[in-house]
């Protein structure tokens, strides 16, 4: 390396005396030293803290007070953290880019904790493909999904906890497989769905913290490697039993701090190891039951299995029939009742069951979205269907669709009316049902959930607002403008004759005063009576009658030019 410095060093006079091969290679030398040499001799920037250790590799610790994604690191770096120490301020990084990452090739770990980003670019980690870690820990990630994780193939553990209101898609973590280490602790997570269905290899899963307020056993069906589990600080009022199977081949399952709802439905958790339902020791605690009242506070385990007791499932009312107009919103409300509360199922009139959430916006009040309200599709009888706990009940509420059909330029409504075909059907068979997932929407009141004994108060939105009917719309629009501004126009017509009227009788007055008493006698042809006469036609103009006196009488004028805006005034409305 000294030899290559002292060559490159040599005065240019030197270098010039060369012969044409010694001139190739000193070229050659310059081209080494500044594509190769200086590259990895390049220092970190001075934001960032730069070290190499044989087992890690390159590592660099950025910030804190990033204003962005750090610029300048080597790109051989193995490992990279932006992790602010929670005394000092965050950073301040709104997306994580591709655009950033791209020259990390050799990267295995890759921390971004308090940062403030909000969101991951499509692809950002397309060429991390030797990525192990990746902590986006304490941000404000706003929706995670599966083309944001796409490209780390490697990937084992992923952490994005306490990213609160953090939305992840069925298919988020689609793509990786092979994932070993999931925490998605304190994120406002309600419901699972099938979420974690395709990471196949998961062993270590925590979800501490979030808002789950019951476990269906579809959720957990694929996770046949979990081996330790964190459901703990939830408002979890009961567990599938469908779910057993998983939670029974656990290594360690955390159940601290829910509000567990000790009903019939809920006996089966004692029959899983008793470590995870009455733990000895280590700091933790027994399930203890919060409902119903006259089991609360008291050890699951302790309870006696007939004392665990549900209620059916029942349907007690729904308004009907609902007429709304095609592409309007259909609104249908129901009341239920069941210990555990029903899942809810709504199947269309032509028997086709609607694939949506169910969420509750007040304690008992839920509400079916994602339709688009349709007459060949919603009009009709339309059926709910609650199960709880090998009980059924359902009810028929008839739905009558308004359509807008146009026809040789008329446009006619077409209106099926139907009578109110409300029907109850309760029985007590055993059913397969598929979950429908409860969440939240009012903060301020309790949660109702699955577990929940009283009544409740179903809010069906079966379609959003749409444009339909827009062309009667637009022609009634069209004619009431038309009307407005005929009326207006009227008003204005009738305000100037007005006007004019009011100006003439002074005027007349005026003038009469004067050729009575004298003051235009000895003058009268300077008098310009052409103004008070013009509106009179010449029959009326001869008609005036001039007095002994010389002065003109104009009483009859006064009452010609009434005479005249009267008719006027007829004539305009």
């Amino acid at each position: 390396m000294a030899c290559i410095a002292n060559s490159i060093t040599k005065p240019l006079s030197q270098a010039l005396s060369l012969d044409i091969g010694e001139r190739i290679l000193v070229l050659a030398i310059y081209l080494i030293y500044f594509t190769i040499l200086i590259p990895v001799a390049a220092t970190c920037p001075s934001i960032c803290s730069c070290s190499t250790t044989n087992a890690a590799g390159k590592t660099a610790s950025c910030g804190p007070g990033l204003a962005g994604f750090p610029q300048g690191l080597p790109t051989d770096t193995a490992s990279i953290s932006l992790n602010p120490p929670p005394s000092q301020a965050p950073n301040d990084i709104p997306s994580v880019r591709a655009i950033d990452l791209n020259s990390f090739r050799d990267l295995t770990w890759l921390t971004i904790r308090r940062s403030n980003v909000q969101q991951i670019s499509p692809a950002a980690f397309l060429t991390l493909t030797k990525l192990l870690g990746l902590d986006l820990r304490d941000n404000k990630i706003q929706h995670l999904s599966r083309s944001n994780l796409v490209g780390l193939s490697s990937l084992v553990t992923l952490d994005i906890s306490d990213n609160r209101g953090c939305i992840l898609d069925s298919d988020t973590f689609k793509d990786i497989p092979q994932l070993r280490i999931l925490r998605i602790a304190n994120i406002g997570l309600d419901a699972l769905g099938q979420v974690l269905n395709s990471i196949t290899s998961l062993a270590h899963l925590d979800l501490h913290g979030n808002n789950l307020f019951r476990i269906h056993g579809t959720s957990m069906r694929n996770l046949k490697n979990l081996r330790h589990l964190d459901l703990s600080g939830n408002d979890l009022y009961g567990i599938d039993e469908d779910a057993g199977p998983v939670l029974s081949s656990l290594a360690a399952l955390d159940l601290d701090s829910n509000t567990w709802r000790c009903n019939c439905a809920f006996t089966w958790i004692k029959s899983l190891p008793r470590k995870f339902v009455a733990p000895t020791g280590g700091g933790r605690m027994p399930i203890v039951c919060s409902q119903p009242p006259r089991l609360a506070f008291l050890n699951v385990w302790d309870v006696q299995s007939p004392q665990m007791t549900c209620s059916a499932a029942v349907v007690s009312f729904c308004t009907g029939p609902v007429t709304v107009w095609a592409g309007d919103q259909i609104t249908i409300t129901c009341d239920v009742e069941g210990d555990p509360f029903p899942d809810v199922h709504w199947y269309r009139p032509d028997g086709t069951k609607v694939q949506a959430d169910v969420t509750f916006a007040t304690a008992d009040t839920a509400t079916l979205t994602r339709i688009t309200a349709d007459y060949s599709l919603h009009h009709g009888s339309w059926v709910v269907k609650v199960v709880s706990y090998n009980t059924t009940a359902s009810m028929s509420v008839q739905v009558t669709v308004l359509t807008v059909t146009t026809q040789s330029g008329t446009t006619t409504t077409t209106m099926s009316q139907h009578a109110v075909n409300t029907q109850t059907h309760n029985n007590h068979n055993s059913i397969n049902s598929n979950s429908i997932h409860y969440t939240s929407h009012s903060p301020s009141s309790p949660r109702s959930s699955p577990f929940t004994s009283s009544g409740g108060r179903l809010v069906t939105n079966l379609a959003p607002t749409s444009t339909s009917s827009v062309s009667q719309r637009s022609v009634v629009c069209i004619v009431g403008m038309a009307v407005f501004a005929l009326t207006v126009y009227k008003i204005r017509q009738k305000r100037q004759i007005h006007a004019r009227r009011r100006r003439r009788s002074t005027e007349l007055y005026r003038h009469t005063e004067n050729a009575n008493s004298g003051a235009i006698n000895d003058d009268r042809s300077s008098t310009d009576w052409s103004y008070f006469l013009r509106p009179l036609t010449a029959t009326q103009t001869d008609s005036a009658s001039v007095r002994n006196d010389g002065a003109v009488d104009l009483s009859s004028q006064h009452a010609d030019w009434f005479m005249q805006d009267a008719l006027e005034l007829g004539k305009s409305g």
